[in-house]
């Protein structure tokens, strides 16, 4: 007699279904595999490859998506930072999604044809730079799969990510006079330290007075326990002294979010792409980021000091602003004395 059977099975992120059998060379299987319906199908076609004989594998035709995503978000909750992971809870969502509809049960079904088919649908609705995020992450989970011994190989593991247009938009002197004019407090208190300090937008989220020592006229962007900087490294940036004469109007007690007047991050995105449209300037809340910095290069500051100030692990990235600065190479050039 054939045992085999399926069960529910409760985890943190959703309750799945799993078979339960044992296969010809007395492996005990057990995989989780989705909903119940889906491992009716498993269970269907496990049972019927037994009845003909046919070979029957004790790991891959069981291994399924379901558990190597319950699997390696277990981990990730615990290794990754916490924005990180809810960014990826998200992109689960998507892949869980999709994969559903197309019947996607088994990880060795998730083939380059699955994802090429997945990759037209999403791009018509999402950008290069998401659509990379999502590879790599599904890229990831497989290939811990195949360290925990659920698949043999990663059927997607030749899939290059898609060319990202390094292309960037910054505003203009005469912009950022409109804006500054225009802004109102609290947007006008967030617009000023992104425009002057160059720093991201979750870091700007995260900062608070006591990371402003307007003494040494200084700004410190740290780990704390629910926040890690992009790039993990403790970064200070200095203050111009008009900046620190504006922040210290607003000064409030040390433990107080800098943003302590808005919801979240986002809602400080809403209202400064709301004041764009209002002076009918293009343009983005990420650019005041690129406005620091190309301005920055365009007064001739070196690019290994622009990458430091803006916290870049790799000078490559801090590169797309060294055009802006060809008279510095210029002047470089004619220092030459032979």
């Amino acid at each position: 007699m054939i045992f085999m059977r399926i069960y529910r099975r409760k985890h943190k992120l959703k309750t799945t279904w799993s078979v339960d059998y044992r296969a010809p060379d007395g492996t005990h299987v057990r995989r989780a595999i989705g909903t119940r319906k889906e491992a009716e199908i498993v269970l269907a076609d496990i049972r019927l490859k037994m009845l003909k004989g046919d070979k029957v594998p004790g790991l891959e035709i069981a291994a399924s998506w379901a558990e190597a995503r319950d699997r390696y978000f277990e981990h990730a909750e615990q290794v990754n930072k916490p924005y990180t992971f809810k960014a990826d809870k998200g992109r689960l969502k998507l892949l869980d999604s999709y994969f559903h509809s197309q019947r996607i049960v088994r990880l060795p079904d998730i083939t380059p044809g699955v994802i090429a088919r997945f990759q037209a649908e999403y791009m018509k609705t999402h950008s290069r730079k998401t659509w990379n995020n999502l590879l790599t992450l599904l890229k990831t989970i497989i290939n811990r799969a195949i360290d925990w011994g659920l698949i043999s190989h990663n059927p997607i593991a030749r899939l290059k990510p898609l060319k990202i247009d390094r292309t960037f938009h910054y505003f203009t002197g005469e912009e950022i006079k409109l804006i500054l004019a225009a802004a109102e407090y609290p947007l006008s208190l967030a617009t000023t330290v992104l425009l002057n300090t160059g720093i991201r937008r979750g870091e700007l989220w995260q900062l608070h007075w006591r990371d402003i020592d307007l003494k040494a006229r200084k700004l410190h962007i740290k780990p704390s326990k629910s926040f890690s900087p992009k790039s993990r490294d403790i970064r200070s940036i200095p203050l111009r002294p008009p900046i620190v004469s504006y922040l210290a109007q607003y000064r409030r007690a040390p433990g107080v979010r800098l943003c302590n007047d808005f919801r979240n991050i986002h809602s400080i995105r809403r209202q400064f792409v709301e004041l764009l449209k209002s002076l009918e300037i293009e343009g983005t809340l990420h650019d005041l980021r690129h406005t620091f910095a190309s301005h920055l290069a365009m007064a001739g500051v070196p690019i290994p000091v622009i990458k430091e100030l803006l916290g870049h692990s790799d000078i490559q990235t801090t590169m797309i602003y060294a055009h802006l600065s060809p008279e510095t190479h210029q002047e470089a050039v004619e220092k030459l004395n032979f």
